[in-house]
């Protein structure tokens, strides 16, 4: 029973990092924004449908959900893809996933992380690369 509740698999996973470290933040912060910006066209889309005096067009929710859609699987899947070449726990990475929910989140989450970034880098003794 041990053994099936320390998810080997998953440790092996977290071994193994398949991004460079700034490759993947890179990637993370363009994701974080872009689902930030999902969640506004999915909102825009909401409001045009219900208010029309908006600047509304009945396909206006279909695109913005389908964008808002796709950003966010793209999100997901880099934080799952990316959280050990970050460095992240497994705790901060579903807060990452868990805040993604929310409109903004990942904005919030993506300025807290970077702050950490910093202060990690700074005691590792590397310099950050400029995106």
């Amino acid at each position: 029973m041990k053994n099936i509740l320390k998810l080997t698999w998953l440790d092996r996973y977290e071994s193994y990092r398949p991004f460079e470290e700034y490759e993947i933040w890179f990637l993370f912060r363009w994701a974080a924004y872009g689902e930030a910006f999902g969640w506004a066209l999915l909102l825009y889309g909401l409001g045009a449908q219900h208010f029309p005096g908006w600047f509304a067009h009945s396909w206006a929710l279909a695109i913005g959900g389908s964008i808002h859609g796709m950003i966010f699987i793209a999100y997901l899947l880099l934080v799952l893809a990316g959280y050990s070449s970050l460095g992240w726990s497994r705790l901060k990475t579903f807060v990452a996933i868990l805040v993604s929910i929310t409109p903004g989140g990942t904005l919030v989450f993506e300025q807290w992380a970077a702050r950490q970034r910093t202060v990690w880098l700074a005691a590792a003794g590397k310099k950050s690369r400029k995106q």
